[in-house]
């Protein structure tokens, strides 16, 4: 791997504003996959980190999904051991409380991970996606041992992180809208059958004036 050149603070700051420039497009994805697996792309390939992933957790609590899906070994075996149950210390302890969380000590509280048996001695962030109260999972990401920290990459995830939960939010909640309106325009068409086969008379009218705004078909054949 070819060595990276650290930057300055100053062009850090620069790089960092230039990578949440770049996720405002993946955040209008209206595919919740689409838009995870994007998010963990634009980290790695135009960022410092070398891997990152998101784990989505269901209402239990329980990993339902890790991102990005197509990745090397250690990560299938992550993945098949975080959504069989097995939760590791960067979910848990984001799960327990907000911000973002820096990961050093990985020989201490990492041995029992599958992603640390092949990267060792690089340092990971950790942050939960959260949003209106409602925590979607958490995003990790991991740079090698040799890259120098900067005070600001800690905002830059967590402003990554928040950006990534609110867009899950308004996902489900345009999902959830979207359902409201169907089962809106079922019920009316089912009240409108019933309206309209009824064999007697119906006829409604405005309760100001009088006048009859409707009326069935057995009430226009009197």
């Amino acid at each position: 791997m070819t060595e990276k050149i650290p930057l300055s603070a100053d062009d850090r700051l620069k790089h960092l504003n230039e990578l949440l420039r770049n996720f405002r497009p993946i955040a209008r994805e209206t595919d919740p996959d689409r838009m995870l697996e994007k998010s963990c792309q634009m980290l790695t390939k135009t960022g410092d980190f070398l891997f990152a992933w998101i784990c989505l957790t269901d209402a239990r609590g329980n990993v339902a999904k890790v991102f990005p899906v197509d990745v090397n070994d250690p990560f299938v075996l992550l993945k098949e051991k975080l959504i069989g149950g097995d939760i590791f210390y960067c979910v848990s302890e984001a799960l327990k409380k907000p911000g973002v969380i820096a990961i050093d000590n990985r020989q201490q509280v990492c041995a029992a991970c599958p992603f640390f048996m092949n990267y060792r001695d690089g340092h990971s962030l950790v942050c939960r996606l959260e949003y209106g109260g409602r925590v979607f999972g958490t995003l990790t990401v991991y740079r090698d041992h040799g890259l120098n920290g900067h005070p600001d990459e800690n905002g830059f995830i967590f402003e990554v992180a928040g950006d990534i939960a609110y867009c899950l939010y308004s996902i489900e909640q345009a999902k959830i809208l979207r359902k409201e309106r169907e089962a809106l325009r079922e019920s009316e068409e089912r009240h409108r059958a019933i309206f309209n086969n009824f064999p007697d008379a119906i006829f409604i009218a405005d309760t100001e004036s009088g006048r009859i705004v409707d009326a069935n078909p057995a009430a226009a054949s009197l």
